[in-house]
């Protein structure tokens, strides 16, 4: 629906994710022609997904891999609990990726 409302010169890129056996299409018909992303539900299997996704747009940057990424979860957690407490759970986007950096 929303693409209908876009200028037709820009682009538009998405992923759809779905949980694996979740019928979506009996809710969702519009994405019949898409093949989704599934994942288990795991933190671990949707990191994968959208960084498999990620490394393939345009001008993608080399990504780090997913493993590292789940390395590094943890303490990117602790980090941004702290910044939700100082923050009364709404911290500024930009402190959140400073936080992932």
């Amino acid at each position: 629906m929303a693409l209908r409302f876009m200028d037709p010169a820009s682009e538009h890129d998405w992923l759809v994710l779905v949980p694996e056996g979740h019928a979506y299409l009996r809710f969702v018909s519009d994405l019949a022609a898409y093949d989704p992303a599934t994942h288990d539900r795991s933190i671990a299997s949707v990191v994968v997904a959208v960084m498999s996704w990620l490394a393939t747009r345009p001008n993608a940057i080399p990504p780090v891999t997913p493993r590292q990424v789940l390395e590094f979860l943890p303490s990117f957690q602790s980090r941004k609990r702290e910044l939700d407490a100082g923050w009364g759970g709404y911290p500024p986007w930009a402190d959140v990726i400073m936080t992932a950096d």
